[in-house]
């Protein structure tokens, strides 16, 4: 059985950091929090504590799981770790809370929503609960035999929430690793996508619909890749250019650029003017400063014109 010790020092260590980008690059795939908990848990049962130098500095104490027994914290959006009953045998697990209802929570546990009774904080049914699961951990504890499994399963309803914690907030903080829905990823594996390759995007996008989706932007990039990791590199990349997309209820929102000065624009739409009908505008044509004047004095100036590209 796991001796209780480890856990009062558990630390992520330098040496942890390592195996999880090592372990990554065996998978070959994004992996879960959760996955990364239970290895590392697995590593200090096997082996005991880990001596190596802090990944983290020890005042940092940030909270990214919420345990089963602070549902006074539970929130929409927050990750937890639930004591699942199956088959009378109590289960710790991991999921993000999707929908909060009067008498139940909605969890998202490996891609499926899960509900969760919700009970008043401090009822006798939420105290009954608490002892139910501290009993199964007891009588786990008094089990000499029991498995590398349980024994795991064991420290995380003791202590997973907060080992979970300081696992994130490491990874958080190592640029060798970047999170996308409920995942790592190696960040050498997601493409870097150019600023130049981005601002023509977001020049196609202004000239068609100017929104778009997150699968047609992708698509407006040359050689992006299809799979997640193309996913995860529009999403760096539009993070970083929130003066070209800013988030809208479809997916992304060119942001039109302030106009160009005149002797730097050219026309993007045939203009007449209103008082002589004729044509003072073309597209691809440059501006002179009479007829930037009159589409000023017009008052729209910067819907007919754009940067010249030289």
């Amino acid at each position: 059985m796991v001796e209780n010790d480890w856990l009062s020092d558990f630390d992520v260590t330098t040496t942890d950091m390592q195996r999880m980008e090592d372990w990554l690059k065996e998978q070959k795939r994004g992996v879960t929090l959760e996955e990364l908990t239970r290895r590392i848990i697995s590593g200090r049962v096997r082996h005991g504590q880990d001596k190596s130098p802090s990944a983290l500095p020890g005042w940092i104490q940030e909270k990214h799981v919420l345990s089963w027994n602070e549902q006074e914290k539970w929130c929409l959006g927050c990750q937890v770790l639930v004591a699942k009953t199956t088959y009378g045998k109590v289960i710790p697990v991991f999921g993000v809370i999707v929908k909060i209802t009067q008498n139940t929570y909605f969890i998202d546990i490996n891609g499926e929503d899960q509900k969760y009774v919700r009970e008043p904080i401090g009822s006798r049914k939420t105290q009954t609960f608490y002892e139910y699961v501290l009993k199964a951990i007891w009588e786990q504890e008094q089990i000499g035999t029991a498995s590398i499994e349980d024994q795991i399963n064991i420290v995380l309803l003791k202590q997973g929430a907060e080992i979970a914690s300081r696992i994130r907030g490491a990874l958080d903080r190592d640029d060798r690793f970047t999170n996308h829905i409920n995942s790592w990823y190696l960040q050498k594996w997601i493409p870097v996508i150019s600023t130049k390759e981005l601002q023509q995007a977001h020049h196609q996008i202004l000239k068609t619909t100017k929104q778009a989706s997150l699968s047609n932007l992708r698509d407006l990039i040359p050689n992006l890749p299809k799979d997640i990791l193309g996913e995860i590199a529009i999403l760096q990349a539009l993070s970083k250019a929130p003066d070209l997309f800013q988030p809208c209820h479809i997916g992304w929102q060119a942001v039109k650029p302030p106009p160009p000065s005149w002797d730097k624009a050219v026309g993007t739409y045939y203009v007449y003017d209103p008082k002589t009908y004729e044509i003072i505008l073309k597209p691809s044509e440059r501006l002179r400063k009479k007829v930037a004047d009159r589409l000023i004095e017009l008052g729209f100036y910067a819907e007919v014109v754009e940067a010249a590209e030289n």
